[in-house]
């Protein structure tokens, strides 16, 4: 029997690299692993460095971002053995990882936070040993105060973060106004908080994960604060930036909710349709939380709507229904949000002017009709980009265009995309509907009488750029 031929350090370096390029995810995260075994084979030590370090990078911009310790106390043991080994990039992605670890463990329960506050120790004597200021480890201490609820210690170790110095190991600019801008917010502070997040909004500030929170985190201040058109417009940019991308389940979970409480039910089904697959996942407890927590939101609002026992959305191998999957949550708080009237009244005002004469008629035909999809030869509204996902004649697949070609939708996952939009009136969704009113999206299901009231607004188009080349640290991330 011929045995197997060994891996050689150029090819295990060139999948390395290729890899660098995948999209986030669990295909992406086996990879990895696979090449760290691959180089092990080589017997390069170097070249074994290189690929945990890639298995970091690819855990943490996913939904298994627990994962990444174990492969992080390989790189210390080898740091600890012979840092001389590692060169001036390795050493600053090296230190680099450490916060990432330390807000990682803040998302795992079976974590004691004892074994958290010896992390952030080890994590500020390591730091003081290479010379970097303590700006990273005190946003790393405020992050651990403010999620355990001491807010004394978050006070103090947020003074001492903002006036320390910025070097090298300091989060990007647009990161940073994003975690300060969500504590001014918890302060009550909505106008400070859209203060600070202004200079990632208008575009001064960026990273590869940025503005894409900031986009979801403003959506419900901005509608407090009376500034309903941004808040729209921030809705359509940050979903197609957020969209499809595991590591920004939180803002997709916003964004879910900021539809629920705008009278944009059919909308949030559509979102929360192309996110099923994660909502029974085993991957990151924290980031799965913010996802179902937008999700009881728009269950609870269709519940109170009447479609209790219409099917929502599929996943798991079942088909969730409206009212069990809101009588069996428990998080209380953001589940029981009241829907934000104001801007329920302004956008269906907006939705009976947005399209050609005739767009209200066609919209109350499909209501009337209890289909998810618009009347033939409704109005689209106003589309910013052609592409999108559709329904019925599409089945499933990403439109580019009126050839319908493309990648595969929600139906490849077993789900339903919900049409119509809500009380935005023209709609938040970008999406033509079942041009033929006959396809699988012409259900009556709960967005039919929810959110048929809609037209169609804004468009697809995913955001995030993979993180940083070779080993390049984009942002926070």
């Amino acid at each position: 029997m011929t045995a197997a031929p060994a891996h050689t350090p150029e090819a295990v370096l060139q999948a390395l690299r290729e890899n660098q390029s995948a999209p986030n995810g669990p295909l992406r995260n086996a990879r990895a692993e696979e090449l760290v075994a691959a180089a092990e084979s080589t017997g390069d030590r170097d070249l074994v460095r290189k690929a945990l370090f890639e298995l970091i990078t690819a855990y943490e911009f996913s939904t298994e971002r627990g994962r990444m310790l174990v492969p992080f106390a390989r790189l210390m043991q080898e740091w600890d053995k012979d840092p001389s080994a590692f060169d001036r990039h390795d050493v600053h992605r090296f230190h680099w990882m450490f916060k990432w670890v330390s807000s990682g463990m803040l998302t795992l329960p079976e974590i004691p936070l004892a074994t958290i506050e010896r992390w952030l120790a080890e994590m500020e004597r390591r730091y003081r040993t290479a010379g970097y200021s303590e700006r990273a480890v005190r946003q790393a201490e405020f992050t651990l105060a403010h999620e355990t609820g001491d807010g004394e210690r978050a006070a103090r170790a947020f003074a001492a973060w903002t006036a320390a110095d910025r070097d090298s190991m300091a989060d990007c600019h647009a990161c940073e106004l994003n975690d300060q801008g969500r504590y001014r917010l918890h302060q009550g502070r909505v106008d400070g908080a859209l203060e600070s997040w202004a200079p990632v909004l208008d575009g001064r500030e960026g990273c590869a994960e940025e503005p894409h929170r900031v986009l979801a985190e403003s959506l419900l201040p901005l509608v407090r604060a009376g500034r309903l058109d941004a808040a729209r417009a921030h809705h359509l940019r940050g979903h197609r930036l957020a969209r499809g991308n595991e590591s920004l389940l939180p803002a997709i979970g916003r964004h879910i909710e900021f539809c629920a409480l705008t009278g944009n039910e059919g909308r949030g089904l559509e979102v929360l349709a192309e996110h099923a697959a994660h909502l029974a996942s085993d991957g990151n407890p924290a980031a799965r939380l913010d996802l179902l927590g937008g999700t009881l939101v728009l269950l609870r609002r269709l519940l109170a709507l009447g479609h209790g026992d219409r099917p929502a959305v599929a996943y798991g191998g079942a088909r969730a229904r409206s009212g069990k999957a809101a009588r069996h949550a428990r998080r209380r708080g953001r589940g029981h949000s009241r829907p934000l009237r104001r801007a329920q009244r302004q956008w269906r005002r907006v939705g009976a002017v947005a399209g050609p004469p005739g767009a209200g008629a066609a919209r109350g035909a499909a209501a009337a009709r209890g289909a998810y999809g618009r009347a033939p030869g409704a109005p689209g509204g106003c589309r910013p980009r052609a592409r999108g996902r559709g329904g019925g004649r599409a089945a499933g697949r990403r439109r580019r265009g009126p050839a319908g070609a493309g990648r595969r939708g929600p139906q490849a996952q077993g789900a339903r995309p919900p049409e119509g939009g809500g009380g935005l009136g023209a709609g938040l969704r970008g999406r033509g509907g079942d041009r033929s009113g006959t396809g699988p999206a012409a259900g009556g299901g709960p967005a039919g009488a929810a959110g048929a009231r809609g037209g169609a607004v804004g468009g697809g188009g995913r955001g995030r750029a993979p993180p940083g080349g070779a080993g390049g640290v984009p942002g926070r991330r």
